[in-house]
């Protein structure tokens, strides 16, 4: 199985492209967890990200490498919130129509926020998965350019850059903890601190009713679970992408 190519160096320029998109966000100790675990734990606070998710920073390095074309056709995505914040804040900075489809379930909070960045909002399903196949219908119709929640080599490197912010702030950490739903930010994280650190750790984390990139690795395949029934609707993906996979594969210490 090939695991796609996404070098360190791409990554750092993924990182200069979006450096005025995003924030470069802390790494804290913390005490509490230090002490309960008897190790140096460190947290990185992507909730200091200016969509308080780490996804703005993959979707600005995609925004900034569409072409005039694709960017006057418009762009259209399904998330559960999360995505659809940075995607809608991306184009909101480029001047780009965006179209955002979510999940009856998505949360009211991340509807307004979308809503905020200027950018359609469509409820269709109840599920991510069902907003997904919406999504990729409507793109089709209205020749939208669709933009992947995290199964795309532009986002994973984007989200690469936490990677390079924890390593450059915490240069001896020896395992990352990171939670997994599609697997954009785990991919972009591990592929570039592997690179600059060989021997580290990764470790993935799952929703324990929404384990499909655990149950995909367990069966060697992609696997697409019945439901992804988590109140962590963040990570409430039935589906893991076939790039994550490939990378999470090859990557990951332990998945739990």
């Amino acid at each position: 199985m090939n695991v796609p190519e996404i070098t360190l160096d791409k990554i750092k320029d993924a990182r200069e492209r979006i450096r005025d998109k995003v924030n470069k966000t802390p790494c804290i100790y913390s005490l509490t967890l230090s002490r309960i675990l008897q190790k140096e734990v460190f947290l990185k606070l992507e909730n200091l990200q200016l969509t308080q998710a780490f996804k703005a920073r993959g979707n600005a390095n995609k925004m900034s490498l569409l072409t005039e074309e694709e960017k006057n056709r418009g762009v259209i995505t399904a998330s559960s919130g999360n995505h659809g914040q940075g995607l809608s804040l991306a184009a909101l900075l480029a001047g780009v129509k965006a179209t955002i489809v979510l999940p009856e379930v998505a949360p009211q909070n991340k509807i307004d926020k979308i809503k905020e960045n200027k950018a359609e909002v469509i409820i269709k399903g109840k599920t991510y998965d069902d907003a997904s196949n919406y999504a990729h219908k409507l793109a089709k119709e209205k020749n939208y350019v669709y933009i992947p929640s995290f199964d795309d080599l532009d986002i994973i490197a984007g989200n690469g850059s936490i990677g390079l912010e924890i390593l450059e702030e915490v240069p001896q950490a020896q395992m990352i903890i990171c939670p997994i739903g599609g697997g954009g930010g785990i991919s972009g994280i591990s592929l570039a601190v592997k690179q600059l650190k060989a021997d580290i750790k990764i470790i993935g984390v799952e929703a324990e009713k929404a384990p499909s990139m655990l149950k995909s690795i367990e069966a060697d395949k992609i696997i697409e679970l019945n439901s992804a029934a988590t109140f962590a609707d963040g990570i409430a993906v039935r589906k893991p992408g076939e790039i994550n996979f490939r990378i999470v594969k090859k990557n990951i210490s332990i998945l739990l």
